[in-house]
């Protein structure tokens, strides 16, 4: 069993201590190889995110940034050497997505806005280049809904509400794509009483 796949299982455990342990050591190797082993470059990245997100949370906050930050330029090197990997370009999204959390759990939430907004960036560009990815649209979708949070935990109600009519309109296209995937649909419904909801309460 590999260093990082015992820190998943310990983690699993709610055994934060020692899953914290095993990445911290499993991080330290990846590094070590890293510089003349291109295929440890993005398993040190991984596993510098998932060190941040136990000490997220042991509500180590501030450490948790840091980390998250460091997983985040290493995710953003690998995405900026091979810009056609849609994969790399998914890890970016996503270390955007939890150094934003990161904030918005220290209670920096204009902070966590500008990472979802850095987040949604990613994501838009690769809707741009795989149009027709129900999985890349479905990422979309729930990066403005992530947005919309962002927003409107900062009581920003205009962008809240730009963000939930941008979402409403992926899971539209989602279900116009796949008609018979009930999902969608759900979806779609619940975010447009969500919509009615937040626009009547933000307008009082």
């Amino acid at each position: 069993m590999t260093l990082t796949r015992l820190g998943d299982v310990l983690r699993d455990r709610e055994d934060l201590a020692g899953a914290q342990s095993a990445y911290e050591r499993a991080a330290e190797i990846a590094a070590r190889l890293a510089p003349t082993h291109t295929a440890h470059q993005r398993e040190r990245a991984v596993v510098t995110a998932k060190l941040a997100g136990v000490l997220l949370a042991r509500d180590a906050h501030a450490t948790a940034v840091v980390q998250f930050k460091t997983a985040l330029s290493l995710f953003a090197e690998l995405a900026r050497r091979d810009p056609a990997n849609d994969r790399l370009q998914r890890d970016l999204s996503l270390a955007h997505e939890q150094l934003a959390d990161a904030f918005a759990a220290s209670g920096d939430r204009t902070t966590a806005v500008t990472e979802y907004r850095e987040a949604l960036a990613v994501l838009e560009a690769r809707r741009a280049r795989s149009p027709g990815d129900i999985d890349v649209l479905s990422d979309v979708g729930e990066g403005h809904k992530l947005l919309f949070e962002a927003f409107r935990a900062v009581h920003d109600h205009a962008q809240a509400q730009a963000s939930l009519r941008a979402a409403l309109e992926i899971y539209a296209e989602l279900e116009r794509k796949q008609p018979n995937n009930p999902t969608w649909a759900s979806d779609r419904a619940a975010l447009g009483r969500l919509l009615s909801t937040y626009s009547s309460r933000a307008s009082r």
